[in-house]
């Protein structure tokens, strides 16, 4: 009986673990965008009044689709 507790203490540190590990370091790669980028992003989205969304980032600049609606807005990437 004291083997399949310990076998069971195992295995739940085991998986609190792995859960760990997959919600902080196995996540998609973050992209960076610069101060400029990031207010230049901002100021479009405040000018075309978009609300909540998610922004996603694509070959040929951005897209941000709201929460509520599903609006969906395409910034294209500023030119440097």
């Amino acid at each position: 009986m004291k083997i399949l507790k310990a076998l069971l203490v195992i295995g739940i540190i085991a998986l609190a673990a792995i859960f760990f590990v997959n919600m902080f370091w196995a996540g998609p790669p973050r992209w960076e965008i610069s101060k400029a980028e990031a207010e230049y992003l901002t100021r479009e989205l405040h000018r075309r009044a978009a609300d909540d969304c998610v922004l996603t980032q694509t070959e040929t600049g951005y897209v941000c689709r709201e929460f509520r609606t599903g609006k969906v807005f395409r910034i294209a990437a500023e030119s440097k």
